[in-house]
This record gives C-alpha cells, sequence and structure tokens, in this order.
C-alpha cells in the first residue's frame, strides 16, 4: 500500500473483503502496467457493483477511482429487480381527488310551523342558502 492513503481508506477497505479483495487486485493490475492506460472493463464493473452497495463516493475514494466517470456508469444501470428477480411491474393507484365532498348530498329544512325542504343534488351543495331563503323569506 502506498503511504498516501487515507486512514479512512484503510479502515473501510479492513472491514469489506470485496472492497478490500477489488482494491488488492486493482494494486496489482496498476503495479504491472508500463503506462497509464484506460482501466479495464472488469474493474469498472466490480467497481460499480460496489458502488451500488457502498456508494460512489466511498468506493471511489477507496479504489482511487475518477469520481464521476464511477457515477455515470452507476447512474446507466438498469432499474433494480424486485424480489424474485423480475424487473417491478405497473403499479396503478386510485386517488379520489376530493374525498372530503360525497358524490350525493341530502339537505333537510324545516321551520317551527311545520314546513319541511328537502334538497338533494349529485355534487356539492352549493347555493343552497338561496333556494332556503327563496322558500322561507326573511319577516321584517
Amino acid at each position: 500500500m502506498k503511504a498516501t492513503k487515507s486512514a479512512a481508506a484503510e479502515e473501510v477497505i479492513g472491514r469489506d473483503t470485496e472492497l478490500s479483495e477489488l482494491a488488492r487486485r486493482l494494486r496489482q493490475w496498476r503495479g504491472r502496467q508500463r503506462s497509464q492506460g484506460p482501466l479495464p472493463q472488469w474493474v469498472w464493473d466490480k467497481a460499480t457493483e460496489a458502488a451500488c452497495e457502498h456508494g460512489v463516493s466511498r468506493v471511489a475514494r477507496v479504489l482511487r477511482l475518477d469520481y464521476y466517470k464511477l457515477k455515470r456508469r452507476v447512474a446507466v444501470l438498469p432499474a433494480e429487480a424486485g424480489a424474485n428477480g423480475a424487473p417491478p411491474g405497473f403499479v396503478e393507484l386510485s386517488v379520489n381527488p376530493r374525498p372530503s365532498i360525497p358524490s350525493e348530498w341530502t339537505l333537510e329544512l324545516s321551520d317551527p310551523q311545520g314546513r319541511k325542504l328537502t334538497l338533494r343534488g349529485p355534487s356539492e351543495p352549493s347555493g343552497w342558502r338561496d333556494v332556503a331563503h327563496a322558500f322561507w323569506p326573511e319577516e321584517a
């Protein structure tokens, strides 16, 4: 290991055997390279898998990879499969936009003389006061 590696990265590598194995393999690969060229596909594949589990920042720091390249690779992964291995299915939600207003209403009014007025409607009871005042005018 190089002396420039942070203590936090060392701690992360020590706790996760898969990530530590990947870091070890990557160090070996880098040590065998004569020039600094592109990383092999297996490195990006394993790093992407690890980033899904541990987070892009953590994996990029431990493996000394370009954060933004790794983030782009993780972003293009297909959506996570469901518990049975199949992709998530379509879910339909039924939402009532105005649940507090009944679809039909009935309003019954009566006065001391025994007169009754019953109003029924298919939607919100607006304007019922005007109808009641027309039927029972206020006495002066």
